[in-house]
């Protein structure tokens, strides 16, 4: 399914993303690539995203980086741990 701003391959539910997913996008900060869980159009449950200066993988809550998860930065940097609300806590 093609949308304005990305290629959706996936399930589709009451026609929103629903389900195991891939969506490739094109936002403000360049091309991302979307994989796993989706729930009401958002990543939500387990999943990664790669992005030109992030490479996460963990899990997500409605589309924030939320519970565990792992995060390589485009500089080398490395956040492993707790996330809440898209802000890695430890």
């Amino acid at each position: 399914m093609e949308f304005e701003y990305g290629i959706y391959q996936g399930q589709i539910l009451n026609e929103a993303r629903h389900g195991i997913a891939r969506f490739i996008g094109q936002g403000f900060s360049g091309q991302s690539i979307h994989e796993g869980e989706h729930f009401n159009n958002r990543l939500h449950g387990y999943g990664r995203k790669i992005t030109e200066s992030y490479h996460y993988v963990g899990e997500w809550k409605c589309h924030l980086r939320h519970g565990y998860g792992k995060c390589v930065h485009k500089d080398g940097r490395v956040e492993e741990g707790q996330w809440e609300s898209d802000k890695f806590i430890g």
